[in-house]
């Protein structure tokens, strides 16, 4: 599906939350202490999601590179062959 579906209930809340907020951040800048306190917490936690996405995004291209960079190994078992491990006890049929 390309296009989301959001229903009005969503939006509204959505707007709502954010009207919230943003009093809160108003009140925080008039010179209440619990209001800049509260601001300043979603501030450094929504700072925190975007280091870690930045983080993420360098590490995610150091892969990127180092993966072109390096030929591919193939990684194999040492114990492994090409063919089943001989049984012990042959299966017994089904009657």
């Amino acid at each position: 599906m390309l296009i989301p579906r959001y229903s009005i209930r969503w939006m509204l809340g959505i707007m709502t939350v954010c009207g919230l907020f943003f009093l809160v951040v108003s009140l925080g800048i008039r010179g209440h202490v619990w209001a800049a306190a509260i601001a300043i917490a979603v501030a450094g936690l929504v700072l925190a999601i975007v280091v870690q996405a930045v983080f993420f995004v360098v590490a995610y291209w150091a892969a990127i590179v180092a993966e072109s960079m390096f030929p591919k190994r193939h990684h194999r078992s040492p114990f492994a062959s090409h063919t089943p491990p001989p049984q012990l006890l042959p299966p017994d049929e089904p009657l």
